[in-house]
């Protein structure tokens, strides 16, 4: 059963903890802006997290998954100068395929899950990228069926809508639905522990300021009505 108490995960990163705070057993998706910092800079911060309450605090891990092999020594090296290693592990993709990234994720999460139901703490940091790659795959197959039935619609009449406290295309709100129903496995039960999942993506150039002002403009035609 799924436990409705909260406790909170404390990053140590206050941009999160103060912001954005995170609950363990929690699903959370971040929208970064700069790929290459983010994983170099802030990755190696969220991993180097500890819970401060929990069923066994000694039996918790931090679960990421890096790209490449290289990337994986990088980040390793950088978790063994701050001393956190012995509580993190990194998974690899067998290749850059959005196949064995999507395995790949669904097999950090599957470790983590392990903790979680022996009473431990287990985090799961990855990108969404693959699962992204994976919807413009099904999208195209999709299209050209719809097309050969005379069914798709001109993108200048798609319907702009807020997800979760975000302007976005209505066609991008169920992609992240198709995300989250591939990955929402998070858990936070009771007289358990937690297994919580931190996804990431980028922004495109130019798409934060496009989306502000789409809010924007909705926001004038609330006023209007």
């Amino acid at each position: 059963v799924r436990s409705n108490q909260y406790r909170a995960l404390f990053t140590g990163v206050q941009g999160i903890d103060f912001d954005v705070p995170i609950g363990r057993g929690q699903t959370m998706l971040f929208q970064g802006t700069d790929p290459e910092k983010d994983r170099k800079y802030l990755w190696p911060d969220l991993l180097a997290s500890k819970p401060v309450m929990g069923s066994q605090k000694e039996l918790f891990v931090n679960v990421v998954v890096c790209r490449t092999l290289d990337e994986a020594e990088e980040l390793q090296s950088e978790l063994k100068a701050r001393g956190c290693w012995e509580n993190c592990t990194i998974f690899v993709p067998i290749s850059d395929d959005p196949a064995s990234r999507m395995i790949a994720i669904n097999a950090a999460a599957a470790f983590a899950e392990y903790f979680g139901e022996e009473g431990g703490e287990g985090v799961v940091l990855c990108d969404f990228e693959a699962m992204h790659d994976v919807w413009n795959v099904l999208a195209e197959l999709a299209g050209q069926e719809r097309a050969a039935r005379g069914l798709l619609m001109d993108p200048k009449e798609e319907q702009w809508v807020q997800m979760q406290g975000t302007v976005i295309r209505e066609s991008i709100g169920e992609r992240r639905k198709f995300w989250f129903r591939l990955t929402n496995r998070a858990i936070n039960e009771d007289g358990k522990g937690s297994m919580t999942l931190l996804g990431w993506l980028w922004e495109q150039d130019g798409s934060l300021q496009y989306r502000l002002r789409k809010a924007y403009e909705m926001k004038l035609e609330q006023i209007d009505e």
